[in-house]
């Protein structure tokens, strides 16, 4: 698992003027790394929109600065509403990192979520959205709530 952290640990601390995908990616996606064994670990990709200002509750547009959106990558699950989730094999990280990297269009993201993504249609799409849940319960149980599908994409 070291490997997957220190490979997504590239797509950290680059606004999305030089990583493209951070455009195309919802607000807070997790992502399942499984080794072999059949262990697993989750992390929250979570997509940081920048403003000018934050003052004003309205005029977004004029303030929303899309050039410098970043990515935080957090151990866990962190929020109750995830947006949508990949499914990646450990030895498959620096493919998706890779794979992230080179997005530069809707097209190149497409492509991602068609390999790794796990849509709202995908057979085992239950069976994934509960390991987050079980996930939760296992790595923090005093915390431990139920996670809201409503806001749930179908990249």
């Amino acid at each position: 698992m070291r490997d997957a952290e220190q490979a997504l640990s590239r797509l950290t601390s680059r606004p999305a003027a030089g990583l493209k995908v951070i455009g195309q990616l919802p607000e807070a996606t997790m992502l399942r790394v499984e080794t072999r064994s059949g262990q697993r670990e989750v992390y929250s990709l979570l997509r940081n929109r920048a403003h000018s200002n934050v003052a004003f509750m309205l005029g977004e547009a004029y303030r929303y600065q899309p050039g410098l959106d970043t990515l935080t990558i957090y151990p866990g699950v962190l929020g109750s509403y995830p947006n949508f989730m990949f499914n990646v094999p450990a030895e498959q990280v620096p493919e998706f990192v890779a794979a992230m990297e080179d997005a530069r269009d809707a097209q190149g993201f497409e492509k991602i979520v068609d390999r790794w993504g796990i849509r709202r249609s995908h057979p085992q799409f239950w069976q994934y959205f509960h390991d987050l849940s079980t996930y939760i319960r296992e790595t923090t149980p005093v915390e431990e709530g139920v996670l809201d599908m409503n806001r749930y994409e179908n990249l």
